[in-house]
């Protein structure tokens, strides 16, 4: 059913969302990294209505799985920030980016000065060199177990190939440490790395045209006729900085309200916390009329 918009005062009537792409930590999940009853009652009367949601997060499509399935989704997963693409119900995939191996060898002697983490992902592997403090609360989190190996051996998950893993994740247990550390790895990959900070302990490392955007933007222009979709017409909904990208492009661009400054400026729309059903509270109101 068309609702009535309203962004900086202008309103517009019949306005129909077509699609939602929602992040999941700190969007979908709350803080124990559940999904709420309100949240799964929203999405699905959204779907009942005919509108596909999609995930877009910077897990695995192996971490994505568990709440692809509690939502029962059918729709493709924009995994690992955009970098990969897959059909989680058909274990199908439909697109993937990688970072080059020689900037993995420059990532790993940039990081050993700075005591951050590194844990490699590649397609629904995760890798890491050994299981600190940091990772093993990582590993609570996430549920399932990480392979440990020598770094010279993690390289040879990829022989005769100039491309390595889908994503570098960095950890620190120290926030300001982490801060600091990004700062410097910006500046010295630039332009040849994208380096983002999903969370106050992680920090995600992609290609540099890679991001959930261009994942989006890569959906729907691989099936147009599947997914005939406006992008003014399309909602995004995050609370971390790998979301901002998508948060300017969507017409309906939804900021949670545990969400950094910098990230709420980028949307139209503030809804409440994850830890107050903020994401169900959006789609009840934008596209279910119910608030």
């Amino acid at each position: 059913m068309p609702v009535k918009l309203c962004f900086f005062n202008i309103c517009y009537t019949n306005f129909m969302i077509q699609a939602v792409f929602t992040d999941i930590d700190g969007t979908l999940l709350k803080s124990n990294h559940t999904i709420s009853h309100q949240n799964q009652k929203a999405i699905k009367k959204v779907r009942e209505k005919g509108i596909p949601v999609f995930l877009a997060t910077g897990r695995s499509g192996r971490d994505a799985q568990e709440y692809y399935k509690i939502l029962d989704l059918d729709t493709p997963a924009v995994c690992m920030n955009g970098a990969y693409i897959v059909d989680l119900k058909n274990k199908h995939v439909l697109k993937e980016e990688k970072i080059p191996l020689d900037l993995v060898i420059e990532m790993k002697e940039a990081l050993e000065p700075l005591h951050l983490s590194a844990t490699y992902y590649s397609k629904d592997r995760w890798i890491t060199q050994e299981i600190t403090p940091v990772i093993k609360r990582e590993v609570k989190v996430i549920g399932f177990s990480i392979e440990v190996m020598p770094f010279e051996d993690i390289l040879k998950n990829w022989p005769g190939s100039h491309n390595g893993p889908n994503k570098i994740g960095l950890l620190s247990n120290n926030e300001k440490q982490l801060l600091e550390s990004y700062e410097l790895l910006i500046k010295k990959f630039e332009g040849r790395l994208n380096i983002q900070r999903s969370q106050l302990n992680f920090l995600e490392v992609i290609s540099p045209e890679v991001s959930k955007k261009r994942g989006i933007e890569y959906l729907l222009k691989a099936n147009p006729e599947q997914y005939p979709f406006l992008r003014e017409h399309i909602m995004t909904v995050g609370d971390s900085d790998n979301d901002i990208e998508m948060l300017r492009w969507a017409g309906v661009s939804v900021a949670m309200d545990n969400a950094p400054e910098h990230v709420k400026k980028a949307a139209k729309i503030l809804t409440l916390s994850n830890r107050e059903d903020g994401l169900a509270h959006a789609l009840n109101k934008y596209i279910l009329n119910e608030v």
